[in-house]
């Protein structure tokens, strides 16, 4: 069964936010009363919080179907299972709220919706920096840390959905979320996942991004994305969503 992402939000019944006064982010409240999600078996989606005296309306988000074997690229030095079932991510992390919903498609069953996966991913702060190391930019220390990691199970639908923020940057790599799927005790895919970049220029256009000197690692210099045939499936898709934004990303596996 092929679905296309517009079938896909009617399925997840996901809400955005009504369009606020001014600079159009909010960081990190526009998603902060998320509910955790601490049962692997039954996975809830909640909408995002709606801002006082607006008005709420369902995101219709419309493409064709991908149906494509999603490959394999580097975990990079830091990941680490963080342990973490959640939705929300963010932890004491500021920047542009980002509603990301990840789909998993079975590619060796036509493309059917892979339940109860585990997806688990981990990017960086507004600051490029990963939790649970040392040697950060700006030479922090984030060792003990878990911000912007967390792993969910996919519905029926083969989705899940995380509350974060959005990426920042770090020399010599193009902004990117990195993911492992697993099921059933096996891991499928380790990649990563990346935006474009005239989106990206729009929201680094903003604080607290903007208080960085301009990146120099676009998707089209990027060492790990640079010349993968796939590039065009490991692209998210990204709308605004009133105090912050929405992004949706397919994933096929074989299993």
């Amino acid at each position: 069964m092929n679905l296309t992402r517009r079938k896909l939000m009617k399925k997840l019944g996901l809400f955005c936010i009504a369009a606020l006064t001014g600079s159009g982010i909010r960081s990190p409240g526009a998603f902060s009363n998320q509910t955790q999600t601490p049962a692997p078996e039954s996975p809830t989606h909640t909408p995002p919080t709606t801002v006082a005296g607006s008005t709420a309306w369902p995101i219709d988000i419309d493409d064709t179907p991908v149906c494509v074997l999603t490959p394999q690229a580097t975990g990079g030095p830091f990941y680490f299972d963080a342990n973490q079932v959640r939705q929300n991510i963010v932890e004491d992390r500021v920047g542009a709220p980002l509603r990301m919903a990840v789909r998993v498609m079975r590619v060796d069953d036509g493309c059917a919706p892979l339940k109860d996966a585990l997806v688990d991913i981990w990017h960086t702060d507004a600051g490029g920096a990963y939790s649970g190391y040392p040697g950060q930019p700006g030479g922090q220390d984030t060792s003990g840390r878990t911000f912007l990691r967390g792993i969910q199970v996919t519905d029926a639908a083969g989705v899940a959905v995380f509350d974060t923020i959005y990426p920042g940057w770090y020399p010599r790599r193009t902004v990117h979320i990195h993911f492992k799927i697993r099921y059933r005790n096996n891991t499928y895919v380790t990649s990563q996942f990346y935006f474009p970049d005239d989106f990206t220029d729009n929201v680094y256009s903003r604080p607290p991004y903007s208080n960085r000197p301009e990146r120099t690692t676009r998707n089209t210099n990027d060492s790990v994305l640079r010349g993968d045939p796939a590039e065009r499936n490991l692209l998210a898709s990204v709308t605004e969503d009133g105090a912050g934004y929405f992004g949706t990303i397919t994933f096929g596996v074989t299993v």
